[in-house]
């Protein structure tokens, strides 16, 4: 099976690009940066290679506002005791693509048809049913089809149809 590209991020402090799990990501809440190892934070991100360095150069050319889109200063002591934590091994790092470990036999169970909403059997995808659902059509049936009127070259609402491609 071939491997996935990886996406590439540029770091904020030192303007480098990188591997996106090579990245710390950053969000704010409020007016406090808050690291996000695992990548599952709402919001906008920003981000910036794990060290001391990269976080002072950000902070001293003030891109954490810029790249977030936030106004005003933010607070980075969040981030500076992370990062302390991460370098002295108290901290795991981020690890493949920031997804965590999961044991090998931690497989999820599959769900059948009707679990997901279409009866078993019935032919129906998931997404089909959620739409039909959402439209008002029961599973099964389909919608009445749409009137028109070939020669005139009108639909039912009488507004002209196109004959392009």
């Amino acid at each position: 099976m071939a491997c996935r590209a990886e996406p590439i991020r540029t770091c904020i402090g030192c303007r480098s690009r990188a591997p996106s799990s090579d990245l710390l990501r950053i969000v704010v809440d409020g007016a406090e940066l808050l690291p996000d190892a695992r990548r599952r934070l709402r919001g906008r991100g920003a981000h910036l290679h794990p060290d001391q360095a990269c976080l002072e150069l950000a902070e001293r050319r003030k891109a954490f506002p810029r790249a977030l889109r936030v106004p005003g200063p933010l607070e980075a002591e969040r981030i500076r005791r992370y990062l302390e934590q991460l370098g002295s091994g108290a901290v795991d790092p981020v690890t493949r693509v920031g997804r965590p470990e999961r044991p090998s036999g931690s497989r999820l169970a599959e769900k059948s048809g009707k679990e997901r909403g279409a009866p078993r059997g019935s032919g129906v995808s998931a997404g089909r049913a959620r739409a039909s659902a959402v439209a008002g059509i029961r599973p099964g049936t389909q919608a009445a089809p749409h009137d028109v009127d070939m020669e005139a070259g009108r639909d039912s609402d009488d507004r002209s149809m196109s004959t392009q491609p």
